[in-house]
């Protein structure tokens, strides 16, 4: 997934388990990792026919595209995996480079590949087939992956019996049971700035049987002629800006979705953030503004229950 990991754990076969956890997240990355050329995700992406693969050999792809597809509709298309256009367009995709001149030229034509209602699929014979209305259109789960690949981690490790533990990818993060110190896991979030180091924070949590992921555009970034340009994109528009959210932090049973509504809520803003997460069950979110010099803290309706006081 091009980035790094790290599980802490308590007790089991640690080498055996090592060596799962990589067979496992080999696994992840030849069907979801756009790093990978051979991978399904990017067969998908450079197929123009109906894409197929069996669903025996590849069991991450199918709920992968389920719950995108659940949070794409409650977050009213903020949070949409046929991006990948957009992110190629910026600079932000499979080849990192500064973009062109003219930012809206092909706007246009780009945002008529966006829109996740326009891929579908269905099982059919133990394979998953999956449609896009136009072979223009290409996916990219980043912004969900790390998320469900610790998950997977977090299942693996459960089912080798190890009841205590931290696994981590790429920020995102979920715990069971409790630390080194027999008590709740402690994680902060770090300060949005891009000169902060990491174990600055703003708020220290304990958070224990969770999932927690936090999105912002404080780190990847560039600047070119004098404007910025930041890697979480409004899908909607296909706008490039900053957002009001400095970072946004999500706390849910499970770090797929804490991964997923992070990023929309970035592309949201303040308000509408609040309002999607407190409609949602179990799922609960932290928002930092920068507002005259000052780092602002809003939560929504019960995330007080994972502040370390």
């Amino acid at each position: 997934m091009g980035t790094r990991y790290n599980i802490t754990a308590s007790n089991g076969d640690s080498e055996a388990i090592k060596i799962s956890i990589e067979e496992l997240l080999d696994g992840f990355n030849e069907s979801l990792s756009t790093y990978i050329p051979f991978s399904n995700i990017s067969q998908f992406n450079q197929e123009t026919k109906p894409f197929s693969l069996a669903l025996k050999d590849d069991p991450y792809f199918l709920p992968v595209l389920e719950l995108s597809s659940e949070i794409y509709f409650n977050t009213n298309g903020a949070f949409d995996p046929t991006i990948m256009p957009l992110l190629e367009y910026y600079g932000f995709g499979s080849i990192r480079h500064p973009m062109g001149e003219n930012v809206d030229l092909k706007k246009d034509s780009i945002l008529q590949l966006i829109g996740f209602e326009k891929v579908s699929w269905e099982k059919k014979n133990g394979n998953l087939l999956i449609h896009k209305s136009n072979p223009g259109i290409q996916l990219n789960f980043n912004s969900i992956a790390k998320g469900y690949g610790v998950d997977l981690v977090a299942q693996l490790l459960e089912k080798e019996g190890v009841h205590n533990f931290l696994v981590e990818i790429g920020g995102e993060i979920r715990t069971k049971g409790v630390s080194s110190r027999k008590d709740e896991w402690k994680l902060g979030i770090n300060t949005p700035h891009p000169d902060a180091r990491l174990q600055e924070y703003l708020l220290t949590l304990k958070v224990s049987d969770v999932g927690m992921a936090t999105s912002g555009n404080y780190r990847d970034f560039y600047t070119k002629d004098g404007r910025k340009y930041v890697h979480i994109i409004d899908p909607r528009s296909g706008e490039n800006k900053e957002s009001t959210l400095a970072s946004a932090t999500i706390i849910a049973q499970d770090c797929a979705t804490a991964d997923a509504y992070a990023t929309a809520c970035i592309v949201l803003g303040l308000e509408e953030s609040i309002a999607i997460i407190n409609e949602l069950p179990e799922v609960e979110g932290c928002f930092i503004t920068f507002d005259d010099g000052t780092y602002n803290l809003h939560f929504t309706e019960h995330f007080n229950q994972y502040i370390n006081e």
